[in-house]
């Protein structure tokens, strides 16, 4: 009877032990549970601010938000997409008419090739209009030893480039500083008509299991007219 008591403690103690055990596995496994509801929780709310910065361009946008969205992609993929491996953003912008004779004619350009040709309409605006003097002779100088460079007789009128060489009004303009004059102000204008176009949004892509960002695609919004007068920049 004695041993049957015994045997009786022991096996309600492996029990109980049991029971313990199993709360215990139960109770972490549920602590281990919440932990992980709480980073999805967290993950979910950064994927959401992150598709947020995206998203307010869903629409028609000018070219010059449009500039900033591919700055902001190509930023993006070395940072975040070449360094710690997240999926990248491609940018996808159909021009479907020529807009110049050059650097934007007709056809599909991703981030780089947007960011590249505004790149190089941007350093020859800088080259033309504030050279290095050593380099190129882009450093006029006028009456009484006055100085100006490209981009500021650029702004001045034909009577006012005339008055600060001191030349006629029936004399020409020296054809150096006329041609430098033309080509600056041809670099600009073609920046602030990129600048001012419109395009649509044709839809966004995501990433299948975190729902994020992947895609974004516009094209030349149906509202510019071919028959707009294109820059030609040689």
């Amino acid at each position: 009877m004695e041993n049957a008591s015994k045997a009786l403690i022991i096996a309600s103690s492996v029990l109980i032990g049991v029971v313990i055990l199993s709360l215990l596995v139960a109770f972490f496994n549920n602590v281990k549970s919440l932990q992980q509801r709480k980073a999805d929780e967290v993950k979910i709310k950064q994927d959401v601010e992150f598709n947020k910065k995206y998203e307010a361009y869903n629409r028609e946008v000018y070219g010059s938000e449009l500039l900033s969205i591919a700055k902001q992609i190509e930023d993006y993929n070395i940072r975040e997409g070449d360094t710690k491996g997240y999926t990248k953003i491609d940018l996808v912008v159909d021009i479907t008419d020529d807009l110049d004779y050059f650097l934007f004619k007709k056809g599909i350009y991703n981030q780089e090739t947007l960011n590249s040709a505004i790149d190089r309409i941007e350093n020859e605006l800088v080259t033309t209009g504030r050279p290095n003097t050593t380099v190129a002779n882009h450093y006029f100088t006028g009456v009484g030893g006055q100085s100006r460079r490209t981009y500021q007789l650029a702004t001045m009128r034909t009577k006012e480039i005339k008055d600060f060489l001191g030349i006629k009004d029936s004399e020409r303009i020296p054809d150096e500083m006329q041609n430098y004059i033309n080509t600056y102000n041809t670099l600009k204008s073609l920046l602030t008509q990129i600048k001012s176009t419109k395009f649509e949004c044709t839809g966004f892509e995501y990433e299948q299991y975190t729902g994020r960002v992947t895609k974004m695609k516009y094209r030349l919004a149906s509202s510019y007219i071919k028959k707009n007068e294109r820059i030609q920049v040689k």
